[in-house]
């Protein structure tokens, strides 16, 4: 099975060039200036391996005016593919502070205050 991670920041947030690491695969897409994606790719997932783990950095945009916007929405995607079934199927991350199932994270902003965001992404086929 063929895992690909995908992350896309929203114009409120920029992503740090270099920042993309993971404790498994390989990072694709992230670690480039200018890049607005994460996307972390596994060639092979077997059912009960080990978890493995993406972290990467953001950085609320200083453009952005936090008494306009008080609250941004992040959710990365996992697309699993099976090249013996031919088949592929999306899901989302789900925050884990709350009930609701396959919700985005929200990261509530206040006044004027500038965040460093560090986002990490933990993947369990158990």
């Amino acid at each position: 099975m063929n895992v690909a991670i995908t992350d896309t920041f929203s114009r409120y947030t920029e992503l740090q060039s270099g920042s993309v690491v993971t404790s498994r695969g390989a990072v694709e897409i992230g670690n480039i200036g200018g890049d607005t994606t994460v996307l972390v790719r596994l060639t092979s997932v077997e059912d009960g391996a080990a978890p493995f783990v993406i972290t990467y950095h953001a950085r609320i945009s200083p453009s952005l005016d936090t008494t306009v916007i008080s609250q941004i929405a992040h959710q990365p995607s996992l697309t699993f593919r099976s090249s013996r079934m031919r088949t592929s199927s999306t899901i989302h991350t789900d925050d884990p502070s709350t009930i609701v199932l396959a919700d985005p994270t929200i990261l509530y902003l206040a006044g004027s205050q500038r965040l460093e965001v560090v986002t990490q992404t933990m993947i369990s086929t158990t």
